[in-house]
């Protein structure tokens, strides 16, 4: 839930920020172009999706502020019926976007998988439970890879976590959370922004995107607070990016400092445009908070 520090903030699309990125860092221009699609298909899940029912769902306030998230204490709300949109909208852009994947989309696209009671939304049940075992076999009897299987299934997860995300942020009242993962999910962020007068930070979930109020000198992976802050640095100049690392647990998380900026950058795909910082940050010896498929180069 964002306070009125950011409620006045308007963030741009997906695309706009792209193109702004890809004017300044043209060497991106690749991966740019995968992910745009596929954060564009989230949006457009979610507008074409019928609202979540929240009636019924209650939450313990002293375990949340203890640090127990959302999707903790309640489960995924039963998207059974959702499966075959959310199936028509990405399997498409997944295969488009992402070449190499093409031939598992079309084995995971059969219609009896996705129509299947024990297909793909069990597939995707087993993503949300991190049951690995249970993907791999499935992988195996597919005859799909199972990183493949899994990367595909996790994308096709995202739009409804998402979603659900935002409508839980909407119903209970998220106040008083303290930790460094999401209130929500329970992730880890994939990017910082520093907005408001003092430079407030904001941490963006790596999965379903909500944005929460952290403090600045607190390490978000290992607690440790630094008393002159966290250290960072930034590469070509480029000031309002920059890596803060921590000492203690080796960790690094990227931040865009907002506040003069005419235009506020999509922070979903802002961190690719970060790229060049993740590669001084890992040669520093520094570890992403947050392992996601552009910042890991091995």
């Amino acid at each position: 839930m964002l306070t009125n520090d950011t409620q006045e903030l308007v963030f741009q699309s997906v695309r706009k920020t792209a193109t702004a990125i890809e004017a300044e860092k043209p060497d991106l221009h690749d991966v740019l172009t995968s992910f745009v699609g596929l954060f564009e298909a989230f949006e457009t899940i979610e507008a074409q999706s019928a609202p979540w029912d929240m009636s019924g769902l209650e939450m313990d306030k002293n375990q949340f502020v203890q640090g127990k998230s959302l999707l903790e204490m309640l489960p995924l709300t039963d998207f059974a019926s959702r499966v075959p949109q959310v199936s028509e909208v990405m399997f498409p852009v997944l295969a488009k976007s992402f070449s190499t994947l093409g031939p598992v989309v079309d084995i995971m696209q059969d219609k009896e998988f996705v129509a299947s009671e024990d297909g793909l939304y069990a597939s995707m049940c087993h993503v949300l439970e991190g049951d690995e075992q249970a993907l791999e076999a499935t992988a195996r009897e597919k005859g799909v890879t199972p990183y493949g299987f899994a990367f595909v299934l996790a994308q096709l997860v995202a739009p409804l976590l998402r979603s659900q995300s935002k409508a839980l942020a909407a119903h209970f009242d998220l106040s008083g959370w303290t930790q460094g993962y999401c209130p929500v999910c329970g992730s880890m962020p994939s990017v910082a922004y520093l907005a408001g007068e003092g430079g407030k930070r904001w941490l963006h979930c790596s999965t379903c995107g909500h944005d929460w109020r952290f403090r600045r000198q607190i390490c978000p992976a290992c607690g440790d607070n630094a008393a002159k802050g966290l250290e960072y640095f930034y590469v070509d100049d480029r000031l309002h990016e920059r890596a803060y690392v921590c000492h203690t647990c080796k960790k690094y998380l990227l931040t865009i400092d907002i506040r003069e900026m005419a235009a506020k950058p999509n922070m979903n795909i802002a961190p690719i445009g970060l790229i060049p910082l993740d590669i001084k940050a890992q040669q520093e010896g520094y570890e992403p908070l947050t392992a996601l498929p552009w910042n890991s180069f091995e």
